[in-house]
């Protein structure tokens, strides 16, 4: 004779069925941010290997926007003559050149788009409608190219030989929005990403990746303000 499942043990069944499956999906979560972790690793290895190849080929120049015609204070800010630093690197990764500002996943001067993230992105980026001419969340930073006691205005850019110990000394950043992905302003602490369980990668200037913890940045970031020397102080 069939024996048949009363309603009491149904019950069980499913209420089991429900703690086990609470219980996975938390792992099964931090397993897919952990892969998501590695493929943003894996972005900023590459680009960090373009940024090196872009000093051989370009005499030691590190690849940020300066227009040395404006005689303005480096911002960040791209121009027709200077374009920003992921349209230098976008060849040594394999990607188009759109125009001074943009980058297109066809040949250079292609108008095609891309129709989402792509290696200028990090993979655990949510929330965001990206350019599609400029999926871009990683960002340049500042202090590299900007006027100060180490690199006089003067200088417009500087060359990677006055970087102060080049594998420890950050290069390319995780931005918390697309609207920094130009340049990274380091005494902005909130501007630091948490995409990786409160923390994020950057590339540094020898081309090595990192991870760090927000809070490690936030303290870095306090050093460079204090004129003290660490990660984000490329000249000291």
């Amino acid at each position: 004779m069939k024996k048949w499942f009363t309603l009491i043990e149904l019950l069980v069944v499913i209420a089991i069925i429900a703690i086990l499956a609470a219980m996975l999906l938390p792992a099964l979560n931090k397993a897919r941010e952990k892969a998501r972790a590695s493929a943003c690793i894996n972005h900023l290895k590459q680009i960090g290997t373009g940024a090196n190849q872009y000093y051989d080929d370009e005499e030691g120049w590190i690849p940020f926007a300066f227009d040395a015609n404006s005689g303005a204070t480096f911002s960040g800010y791209a121009t027709a003559l200077n374009p920003a630093w992921f349209v230098r690197l976008a060849p040594y990764v394999k990607i188009g050149k759109r125009a001074f500002y943009q980058i297109t996943p066809g040949a250079d001067g292609a108008t095609a788009a891309f129709n989402g993230p792509c290696i200028f992105t990090c993979p655990s980026v949510k929330g965001n409608t990206f350019p599609s001419n400029a999926p871009v969340n990683y960002a340049g930073y500042l202090d590299v190219a900007a006027a100060s006691a180490e690199l006089p205005n003067k200088l417009r850019q500087s060359k990677v030989v006055r970087v102060k110990s080049p594998s420890a000394r950050t290069l390319i950043f995780e931005a918390t929005d697309i609207s920094t992905y130009y340049v990274f302003n380091p005494n902005y602490s909130t501007g630091f990403a948490r995409n990786h369980m409160d923390s994020s990668n950057a590339t540094y200037f020898d081309g090595h990746v990192a991870w760090n913890t927000r809070a490690f940045w936030q303290g870095e970031a306090a050093k460079n303000t204090s004129g003290l020397p660490g990660e984000l102080t490329p000249y000291k």
